[in-house]
Formats: structure tokens, sequence, C-alpha cells
């Protein structure tokens, strides 16, 4: 969490002071936010790729990361290099088993196909 950040609030009616912070419920600005993240973090990882190839393939990934792992798939994907001591719900081996997945595994080499030239079965 940092400073920023927005969520949905759900407030007590008999207690208005008392309110709960939703953070599964992302403002649309802040799911904006968090995938520029993952967007960012996708730019630096494939910098061997001409400019205009890595943003495409990068666009495609953090859109089908949430429009088909939703707030998981973008947390996944940050959190790929963290052990499950450091974040026990996003870490290394929840990011293995996302992109373990056939769901996966079709709509990123759809992405790499498309953006990268490469084709998913020969890897």
């Amino acid at each position: 969490l940092r400073e920023g950040d927005e969520f949905m609030v759900r407030y007590v009616p008999d207690d208005p002071e008392n309110a709960e912070i939703l953070f599964l419920q992302p403002t649309k600005r802040q799911v904006v936010k968090y995938q520029k993240i993952v967007y960012d973090q996708c730019m630096e990882r494939y910098q061997r790729y001409p400019e205009d190839q890595q943003d495409g393939y990068c666009i495609c990934l953090v859109k089908f990361l949430y429009k088909h792992f939703q707030l998981d798939g973008l947390a996944n994907y940050f959190f790929q290099e963290e052990s499950i001591v450091v974040n026990f719900s996003h870490n290394n081996r929840s990011y293995r088993k996302m992109i373990d997945s056939e769901t996966f595994k079709t709509l990123d080499g759809d992405c790499r196909r498309e953006n990268l030239g490469e084709d998913p079965h020969n890897n």
C-alpha cells in the first residue's frame, strides 16, 4: 500500500467513522497504476527486443493478464521472483502455476507470435 493508492471503502451506516478498505476492489485508476507497473517490469525484462516489439508484447501481456487472471495475474507477474515466505499469496510458485496453465501458454504464445515474431512451440 502506497500513498495515493485508491480502493473502494465500505462504511458502516450506523457508524460512519468505522470503515473497511476493500483491498480486492481497487478503483479503475488503481488498476491502471498496477497495469503500468507490470508493463514497466515487462519492458525491463524484454529489453533485448526492438522497442516497438517489446511495447506491443508488453501491452498484450498486461491486457490478457488482467482480462483472464484479474488482479491475481498482475500480482503474480509483479511478484514472480519473491519467495512464499515474503509474499504468501503472490510469489514465484503462484507465478509458475499461472504460466504453466494452458490459458497462459495459449495467450502468451499469441502475444509472442504477433509482437516478437516468436513461435512458442519452438522455444
